[in-house]
């Protein structure tokens, strides 16, 4: 015997809670239930039902009722799973800032080694004391950042090594690292002055 369509919807809901759904997949489902629950009523009604239409009546307006009562109810749970995954998604946006700090990092240091005309962007591009990790590391702190020094450090050791592949990449294709460089200098200028680099 088929679950009643009420049932089913309540189901789905008890899945959504639960998070065992998520929202775009209960939405599919519920409109299926509903359009399954239609067809298997236009499917089974009866002529003597067609003749007399008020069941038919009855039972539309029934279905309408249900509807509204599902998708009030829905639109209240929504609210509080969109309030949910709003939280969720400042945290992992949170945390995704944080690993662009090391990112910058690692773009820093190659960049900073690599394109000599940065220089002009990086007013202590040269000198011995320049390693510029605590600048980094200040502004991790300031904006809330736990730090985890092996994690800090393969972050930027693998964004180093994307960035040195794309110098790689260029010098193959032009012949010098200098077009690679030339289309870095306004991110590597906005790194600087991000991180107060001075």
């Amino acid at each position: 015997m088929a679950k009643s369509p009420t049932k089913e919807l309540e189901r789905l809901e008890q899945q959504l809670h639960k998070g065992h759904i998520s929202e775009r997949q209960f939405k599919k489902l519920r409109q299926k239930t509903i359009d399954d629950a239609l067809k298997q009523k236009s499917a089974t009604s009866s002529p003597r039902s067609k003749k007399k239409g008020g069941n038919n009546t009855l039972k539309g307006i029934g279905l309408f009722l249900l509807l509204v009562v599902f998708g009030s109810s829905y639109n209240k749970n929504e609210s509080v799973s969109d309030t949910k995954s709003a939280t969720q998604t400042t945290k992992n946006a949170t945390q995704k800032q944080c690993d662009q700090i090391w990112k910058d990092e690692g773009y820093y240091k190659v960049l900073r080694s690599s394109c000599t005309f940065m220089e002009d962007v990086d007013p202590i591009y040269r000198t011995e004391s320049s390693d510029r990790h605590s600048q980094f590391k200040e502004y991790a702190d300031r904006n809330g950042c736990s730090y985890n020094e092996e994690k800090a450090t393969k972050i930027s050791t693998d964004t180093s090594l994307v960035i040195m592949e794309k110098l790689r990449a260029s010098q193959e294709k032009t012949g010098n690292i200098q077009a690679f460089c030339n289309a870095e200098t306004s991110y590597f200028g906005k790194v600087i002055k991000k991180y107060n680099i001075q």
